[in-house]
């Protein structure tokens, strides 16, 4: 079985899907690029922070952290699309319905 390579074309971070909880979604698109052919998908992550705080304080200050993630409450997969421009768009549309509360 041959490897399939992706050309990564660009990366997009979009605002926070907040809800009124308070609670906000962060997440980072990948635009992709089959090798050598005009095959397109867009791959979602989520971008998560958090913070670590010493457990013996030295004086230190407290430092946030990010990672990115594969995200698991986005339940659509990998979008494959003919050109550069569906495959995020095809996306964007998912997330809207799928967190259209969200503003």
């Amino acid at each position: 079985m041959p490897l399939i390579l992706w050309d990564v074309l660009r990366t997009v971070e979009l605002d926070p899907f907040s809800f009124p909880s308070g609670d906000s979604l962060h997440f980072r698109i990948e635009l992709q690029q089959r090798s050598g052919e005009q095959v397109f998908r867009a791959r979602v992550y989520r971008v998560e922070a958090f913070q670590m705080r010493p457990t013996f304080p030295d004086g230190t200050r407290e430092s946030t952290e990010f990672v990115v993630l594969s995200d698991d409450s986005y339940t659509g997969s990998d979008h494959t699309a003919p050109t550069a421009v569906a495959a995020p768009e095809h996306v964007l549309a998912d997330l809207q319905r799928q967190f259209g509360a969200a503003t």
